[in-house]
């Protein structure tokens, strides 16, 4: 019964990915063959891959407060449409008490779009790849949380990275919408202050 409780909560955690039907899509430039999304870690002036971002319930009542930490990281192909990845997380109440864990996989690209900011700006060295290639921007999959070896929800992710000199609106951090496998509810996780930052880098 506990775990069958937890896939609920998890498939609810994930039906934020999944509650927006966008149709797959490309903005920007299509040539674009490889674009590869880090939560990243910064330390001794460098960003470094392996961080987390910690998002924060804004809805429905009976989920506010609780918290969703991923890690994350994988690639897009925005010309082909395809996106692979994924990471792990964790749901918590608003008393830190964990309500879910496990991992979950990106399962379909939905859009890419590269938008302006200067990596070099920040100051730091990039060492998960090139920094000419580092960009920001906002890539949208679907994706897939698992939880005591089931899917316990689908969903929504939104990963924004807003470099300086981003365009006026766009928030760094990750945004979920997750729908419980099972249920019709539908809970908004967006990022928290202590989040980590997100970067993409461009291959073309």
């Amino acid at each position: 019964m506990k775990g069958r409780r937890y896939a609920l909560v998890l498939a609810c955690l994930v039906a934020a990915a999944v509650w927006t039907t966008a149709t797959p899509g490309v903005a920007g430039d299509a040539s674009e063959r490889v674009v590869r999304f880090d939560n990243v870690n910064i330390a001794g002036g460098a960003a470094l891959a392996g961080g987390r971002s910690v998002s924060t319930a804004t809805g429905p009542s009976g989920f506010v407060g609780d918290t969703l930490t991923l890690t994350l990281t994988g690639t897009a192909e925005p010309a082909e449409q395809e996106a692979s990845g994924g990471g792990t997380f964790v749901h918590r109440a608003p008393d830190g008490s964990i309500k879910a864990r496990g991992f979950y996989t990106v399962t379909r690209f939905v859009s890419w779009t590269r938008t302006s900011g200067s990596f070099k700006a920040t100051g730091l060295i990039d060492a998960i790849g090139s920094a000419d290639e580092a960009h920001a921007g906002v890539l949208k999959v679907r994706v897939q949380f698992w939880s005591h070896g089931s899917v316990a929800a689908t969903g929504m992710m939104t990963i924004t990275c807003a470099l300086p000199g981003a365009p006026p609106g766009n928030e760094e951090g990750v945004t979920v919408i997750a729908h419980p496998v099972g249920t019709d509810i539908h809970i908004l996780f967006t990022e928290k202050s202590d989040g980590g930052p997100t970067l993409f880098h461009v291959i073309s």
